[in-house]
This record gives C-alpha cells, structure tokens and sequence, in this order.
C-alpha cells in the first residue's frame, strides 16, 4: 500500500513539473505587454492607398487586408460619437485621436476617431 501512494506521489510531482516546465520556457515576449500609443492632434496626411496616416509628424500604419478582391479595413475609423465612418472623410488638418500599438517598426493604428 506505501508503495502504491509513494509511485502515486511520484507521478503526481512528475505530472506537475511537466506541467509547470513550458511556462517556465515560454519566450519572455509572450508576457510582454505591447506599448500603446495614443496621441490627439492634425492630421499632416492620410495615403489609403499605401495604408499609412502621417499625424504630428508621427508615422502612422493603417490595418487593412484584402477580401474577395476589396480593401478592407482593420483600423476602425469613427466620429466624435464612436459611430463608423469612411476612412476617406478624413482630410488634411483635420483634428483626430489615433489608438495603437508602438512596435519596433513604428505605430499601427487600432482607431483613428474624427475629433471636429
């Protein structure tokens, strides 16, 4: 009978480390929260053709994929009251509050809000 809750004890601890021993392996970037980036001010230009905003003179990407043939857009474009609108309202000198994640290879947008 201790035989058999000793091996049960055994297999419970092995059981256990294998369990444990992934995370503790895991890359340390999966932990990593991304740095967000939120920013209100003019819009200096807006190319929806190569998908990218320049807003105080900061470098914005624009997240889009294709679909059946159409652009569509990842980034969501909305007014002051949060409802959706065509990415192609926004103009030069237009006032805006832009959401996203700072990566290594500079800013992409999650929401890009029409402030006036």
């Amino acid at each position: 009978m201790n035989k058999r809750i000793k091996r049960f004890g055994s297999i419970s601890i092995i059981s256990s480390l294998l369990l444990v021993t992934p995370c503790l392996a895991a890359p340390e970037s999966m932990f990593e929260k991304k740095p967000v980036f939120e920013i209100t001010a003019r819009v200096m230009s807006m190319d929806l053709v190569q998908d990218k905003a320049i807003v105080a003179e900061k470098e914005i990407t624009l997240k889009s994929h294709i679909q059946k043939g159409q652009k569509v857009w990842d980034t969501k474009f909305l007014d002051i009251r949060g409802e959706p609108i065509a990415p192609g309202l926004f103009e030069t000198r237009d006032r805006v509050r832009v959401t996203g994640i700072e990566t290594k290879n500079g800013v992409v947008a999650e929401e890009i809000i029409l402030m006036d």
